[in-house]
């Protein structure tokens, strides 16, 4: 169960305030207006005497494998109440499988007792299913729990009003909270790479997922220009730094390489074919990649000026054992990445700062790049705000 009351003494992006400044009735307005169209990133206070119920809409791949083990990983109490899917058989299926009530109807008892609610299904049946939960319960004080792209165009943006009824709206950008990305953004945030000029994800970043991870590295900087060259995503951003995605999406079979003006770093997975070779041909002050012992994975390798380290994921075995599915490494990944993303609803991480704008704003940017055409600051920088106004007007 989780309380209603909500902490506003912890925004997820403190503002200041001086008590000496006399706050007049403008300056109220103005900041109702703008607290308004952000993103309502708030956290829910787990009652650890009463576990918080968990209800789940789409019974695919992606439930099965990764949300549920995700589930099951995390450090807070919760009850999974509740598993719909536009298929009955299939939620029957998993239900069984994973001790979960199956639903015959959205509309259901289970849906509107839930603090969590998670969507995961065809993008086309999002707007929909928004609008059927919204007529059927009170969200105000519920957690929606949402996949990436969340729409399957900018024809469903209108109903982007309906994420902002919730208490906390969460998108699930689990590929930047993968441990290795974690790591590189310590790293860059210690400043040991100075200002980042210059990030390639080669063939290990999958359109919004990649651009997601390469703005994460950034502080979320949005995108000034962009275009498609040679079957590569070209962006430059607000800090006059170039992001370069290479297709086609390979998984983990590519590497990462960023430049900054103090130094530069390599991220070289073990699944990639041509590892050797790229070292070799991109030596780099920082070099991370994973460590196995026995073909069992223990860490990642960590190479730099300061020596060489083993960094420790505790989660992994655990996250691994959890799964009935794929045992596959970069499936682990992604569930480790995913309770990250699910640990967003009791407290503050890298994923809070990522809200529904956020999943939204990647989405646009690369269709529009895939569209072979390009595009500079008019069109793709000012989409962010009309997204976050777009959303506000119906509330």
């Amino acid at each position: 169960m989780l309380r209603n009351n909500i902490d506003n003494s912890q925004p997820c992006l403190p503002i200041k305030f001086n008590a000496d400044i006399q706050v007049t009735y403008l300056s109220r307005l103005k900041f109702n207006l703008k607290n308004k169209v952000r993103e309502n990133a708030r956290i829910l206070h787990c009652d650890t005497n009463a576990p918080s119920n968990v209800f789940l809409v789409g019974s695919g791949n992606r439930m099965k494998q990764n949300f549920i083990p995700a589930f099951k990983c995390l450090d807070y109490p919760v009850v999974i109440s509740g598993i719909y899917s536009r298929t009955s058989q299939h939620a029957a299926e998993v239900g069984e499988l994973w001790g979960i009530e199956s639903q015959a109807e959205l509309e259901c008892a289970a849906l509107a007792n839930a603090d969590v609610i998670v969507i995961s299904i065809t993008t086309r049946y999002v707007s929909d299913i928004l609008k059927k939960i919204h007529r059927f319960t009170d969200t105000k004080n519920k957690v929606l729990i949402i996949d990436t792209p969340v729409f399957e165009g900018l024809k469903h943006i209108q109903s982007a009003y309906l994420l902002r009824k919730y208490q906390n709206t969460i998108v699930t950008e689990d590929y930047m909270n993968f441990p290795q990305f974690a790591i590189v953004r310590d790293i860059i945030k210690q400043g040991k790479l100075g200002n980042i000029k210059k990030i390639e994800m080669h063939n290990i970043g999958y359109r919004y997922h990649g651009l997601a991870t390469a703005r994460s590295f950034l502080k979320f900087s949005l995108v000034r220009s962009a275009c498609y060259q040679d079957k590569a995503l070209h962006y430059q951003v607000n800090n006059d730094c170039e992001i370069v995605v290479v297709e086609p999406y390979q998984k983990l079979d590519g590497y990462l390489y960023i430049k900054g003006d103090k130094g530069t770093l390599l991220y070289c997975p073990q699944e990639f074919k041509n590892a050797k070779e790229i070292i070799l041909q991109r030596p780099a002050d920082y070099s991370l990649t994973e460590q196995y012992l026995e073909n069992s994975f223990v860490g990642f390798d960590l190479v730099g000026p300061e020596g060489q380290k083993l960094i420790l994921a505790p989660l992994f075995e655990s996250v691994k054992s959890a799964s009935f599915f794929s045992k596959e490494d970069f499936n682990t990944f992604k569930t480790m990445g995913l309770v990250e993303v699910l640990n967003s609803t009791f407290k503050y991480n890298i994923n809070s700062q990522y809200g529904f704008i956020n999943g939204l704003y990647d989405s646009f940017v690369t269709k529009v790049v895939h569209s072979r055409r390009t595009f500079g600051l008019p069109i793709l920088k000012i989409f962010h705000p009309i997204i976050k106004y777009f959303s506000a007007l119906r509330n």
